[in-house]
């Protein structure tokens, strides 16, 4: 994953962002990197294909609580991401995947198509 350690140390500081966008894959803009000088207010991660979901679960914690949007290419990939990322409450999610948008909202157990 990259893009968290900024995150994460701002989190620690008792402060958030507005909200987190999560690309699942190649980020050829590279945001991760260069979110907390440009847009400190929405932070950017990246996670490759090449991460394992499940390695990554406490690493996530930093999204509690926060809206958070997904981009992924593939389904199978953004549930892979969500079954992880669910455990750590975020407030909303939405989710741009394989060209469709969802969203599920805090306390929602059913995905919603826009």
């Amino acid at each position: 994953m990259r893009g968290h350690q900024p995150l994460i140390a701002m989190r620690l500081r008792g402060k958030a962002p507005q909200a987190v966008w999560v690309k699942l894959g190649q980020d050829r803009q590279r945001q991760h990197a260069t979110w907390p000088t440009e847009t400190p207010q929405f932070a950017h991660l990246t996670i490759p294909d090449t991460d394992r979901m499940s390695a990554l679960r406490s690493d996530l914690r930093c999204l509690t609580g926060m809206p958070i949007h997904v981009m992924a290419d593939s389904f199978e990939r953004f549930e892979e991401f969500v079954a992880v990322l669910m455990d750590w409450s975020p407030k909303r999610v939405f989710a741009y995947v394989a060209g469709t948008l969802y969203y599920l909202t805090e306390g929602a157990t059913q995905w919603q198509e826009f």
